[in-house]
């Protein structure tokens, strides 16, 4: 049995990122290494004893033989693990893979997957000891966590990086306390930390170049919402993976685009670039870049069906009157990150045109401003197919749409259940480690797009309003307590950008 130290930690818990300038190359390979610590918040948002084993009716491993007419009870890890192997991992080798190990890495790789399902456990049951229970698995992955960070050797593992996803994973699962979000950003600095710890040829490994690039894309929204420029390590592996990916490929090209705007904006709130001209000049083409990323929305993987809704239709959760179907979960994705890397650039343009109304005629303010406004109705457009209002057409049938509200209030689901197609095409790629494909952010990529459309320029009183109660639903449905979290910001009208 492992030790609670979640006291411990606690102790430790000051909110404070721990930074320390070191040259890793002249380190002795077993010498402390600690770029970054992680933190605790368990005692801030989880008050209570952690629960007994048998509280949570967990019944350990016993001599007595087995009765082959009576199956074996699980455990509650054996529940948690499982619902985390079926529905956070994409790809893995086998079930095996995941049981812990002696070394601390594993170890803390174990914890934060328990503690996952454990939270997933927790939204299906409602059990509050459940919840608790997650948390202390999460203290747990944060301790060991904590102790492989302090040597470079286990810092520079790909199930220490994995870890650090998994932890901020679960933060935006796990948490709506005021301080989540930055909990959350405080991993994903963490992870951008370890990322300079990589080698070119480490990042030859197919494994590795999967796991760094899912890391990038978090780092990037980090920045772009905070409007501080790139770690360089960014730009750098970023150039090193055009050679071994389809550079023509709409999630590849997305990130190139993403980066390019993030660096923008920093630069623009910092004062590096003040041009007025070359600031809409550079506006207007990262505008058209985004627009054109995915030139036909009906090739094969990539369209999505705009299905207007019946004049009958008593539903409320139709944002004007139209909804759309996407093929699959990265579709989807996808053509949000586009939609809201759209909602910035225009809200750069309208608020620089409003300074400088010299800059330009009226007509592409009045452009831009119906930019946002398409682009908010189509991200709402895209939000009933997340909560399970309506799904694809499978094998042959019509589509299928509820209009029960009060039958989707009471589903407990996760979000990628409601998408025909979820496989990630890894095409010829050999999986050389036994590490899994986790989702990115868990799978909750819904809730972002949603912040950013109901706390956009000019948003009225009744798109944030429906936006709110989007955001509680899906929390309802899918636990993930980052969507309450941005509901409360909402409700008081704060934006973050």
């Amino acid at each position: 049995m492992f030790c609670d130290e979640s006291d411990d930690i606690a102790r430790k818990a000051t909110g404070v990122v721990t930074r320390r300038k070191l040259d890793v190359r002249t380190r002795a390979p077993n010498t402390e290494y600690m770029q970054y610590e992680f933190v605790d918040c368990t005692d801030e948002i989880m008050r209570g004893t952690p629960p007994s084993e048998q509280a949570l009716g967990r019944s350990r491993s016993s001599s007595a033989p087995l009765d082959p007419a009576r199956p074996p009870s699980f455990t509650t890890d054996d529940l948690a693990m499982g619902l985390f192997y079926t529905h956070y991992i994409v790809k893995a080798n086998s079930f095996a893979d995941f049981l812990p190990s002696n070394d601390v890495a594993t170890q803390a790789m174990h914890f934060s997957m328990k503690a996952i399902g454990l939270g997933g456990l927790a939204a299906f049951t409602r059990d509050q000891r459940l919840r608790k229970e997650a948390r202390r698995q999460y203290s747990s992955a944060i301790t060991s966590t904590n102790i492989a960070l302090r040597s470079i050797e286990t810092a520079r593992l790909d199930s220490t990086l994995l870890t650090v996803l998994l932890l901020g994973t679960f933060e935006s699962m796990a948490s709506s306390s005021p301080r989540s979000l930055d909990y959350w950003i405080n991993h994903i600095n963490g992870a951008a930390s370890l990322l300079d710890l990589r080698s070119h040829k480490e990042l030859a490994n197919p494994h590795t170049a999967r796991l760094c690039i899912q890391v990038a894309a978090h780092v990037m929204v980090i920045c772009l919402v905070q409007g501080i420029a790139l770690p360089p390590v960014i730009l750098d592996q970023q150039n090193f993976f055009r050679q071994y990916v389809r550079t023509e490929d709409p999630v590849w090209r997305y990130q190139i685009h993403l980066a390019r705007l993030a660096n923008f904006r920093a630069y623009v709130k910092q004062g590096i670039i003040h041009d007025s001209t070359k600031i809409l000049v550079e506006c207007n083409t990262l505008d058209s870049l985004f627009a054109l990323l995915i030139p036909d929305r009906f090739q094969p993987g990539w369209s999505f069906k705009a299905v207007d809704v019946d004049a009958d239709d008593t539903n409320d959760m139709f944002y004007s009157g139209q909804y759309h179907i996407y093929e699959n979960e990265i579709a989807h994705q996808t053509w949000n990150g586009i939609r809201c890397m759209r909602i910035l650039i225009n809200e750069m343009i309208v608020d620089l045109l409003m300074e400088h109304p010299d800059l330009s005629s009226r007509a592409e303010a009045a452009r831009s401003m119906e930019t946002l406004k398409h682009m908010q109705v189509d991200i709402l457009s895209s939000v009933p197919q997340s909560l399970g209002i309506v799904r694809p057409a499978m094998h042959g049938e019509k589509e299928f749409k509820s209009a029960d509200i009060n039958d989707i209030q009471s589903r407990t689901t996760f979000p990628w259940v409601n998408f025909d197609n979820n496989d990630f095409n890894l095409g010829e790629m050999t999986i050389s480690s036994s590490l899994p494909w986790i989702r990115a952010w868990g799978g909750y990529t819904i809730i972002w797009p949603l912040y950013t459309a109901g706390s956009m320029r000019d948003a009225s009183d009744s798109s944030r309003e429906w936006t709110i109660k989007a955001l509680r639903l899906y929390e309802k449905q899918t636990g993930a307590q980052q969507a309450a979290f941005f509901a409360n910001i909402l409700e008081k009208k704060v934006r973050m950008r």
